[in-house]
């Protein structure tokens, strides 16, 4: 039994630690993301909803009392035209645009990503003894973050701004409404009764704590932060030793330099 332990433990490298590792913290960042998106977009939905609820609930109102006021029967008319062309019109926009859409995309997609970033954390805790085989693992993690990709939906650009401000920031603090110029969803949460998660991204100290926290974490490409792919130290080295047995590629990063010498 202990023989098994041992040779679990030595399926589990560094390198394949790192990974996954990685793919957690990208995990983390895209979680937040879509939150805010999803809230975001659910907002925006209410903008084109309730007034279509109003408009509607008003037009069929005075279609039912308008042979009340015979005198007024034009006017009514031509008000509840005007109403049904307006419903008509924000529910062609709100379909187009496909809000309806997004907001449960983005919803699922939240709850997608923190699943799959959780379920890498617990695996990451256990003793390399407890864990399963990381072969499986791996090809199980794989599919589901190409998976997770797929099906996510686009992130604004708002969103990404946000969250660039807040790696560099360290933190967000509450907005002060009255004295902040640039506050995020200033427009689209108000009516949504929101003002708790307006922050403001003009007047904040930074926070070098907080900022040495996302320093140690990697992040997703769409943020603009890029990292070079990075190759197992083994390969380099048996590269280095045995230059012949290396694959003759003119793309190979370690046999570009050497062909380019020629």
């Amino acid at each position: 039994m202990e023989s098994e332990h041992e040779n679990s433990s030595n399926h589990w490298k560094k390198e394949e630690e790192e990974i996954l590792k990685k793919w957690g913290d990208k995990a983390l960042f895209y979680k937040i993301m879509h939150d805010k998106a999803y809230k975001k977009t659910w907002c925006l939905s209410a903008w084109f909803n309730i007034p279509i609820i109003v408009l509607s609930t008003i037009s069929g109102s005075i279609n039912f009392l308008s042979g009340n006021f015979e005198q007024y029967k034009n006017i009514i008319i031509i008000l509840s035209g005007i109403m049904n062309i307006l419903t008509g019109l924000l529910g062609t926009i709100s379909t187009y645009i496909g809000l309806s859409k997004k907001v449960e995309g983005h919803r699922i997609a939240f709850l997608s990503w923190d699943k799959f970033s959780r379920k890498i954390q617990i695996e990451l805790s256990k003793p390399k003894y407890e864990r399963i085989n990381i072969k499986d693992f791996i090809k199980i993690c794989t599919d589901d973050y190409d998976r997770l990709v797929e099906i996510s939906p686009i992130i604004g650009d708002d969103i990404i701004r946000w969250m660039k401000k807040f790696i560099e920031n360290g933190e967000l603090e509450e907005a002060n409404i009255n004295s902040c110029c640039i506050c995020l969803y200033d427009f689209c949460l108000f009516p949504c009764n929101c003002g708790g998660i307006l922050y403001c991204l003009k007047n904040q100290k930074n926070n070098d704590e907080n900022k040495n926290v996302f320093s140690g974490i990697e992040k997703p490409e769409i943020l603009g932060y890029i990292q070079p792919i990075q190759i197992a130290m083994e390969t380099k080295i048996e590269v280095e030793i045995h230059p012949e047995s290396a694959i003759e590629n003119e793309y190979a990063p370690y046999t570009f330099s050497r062909n380019s010498d020629n």
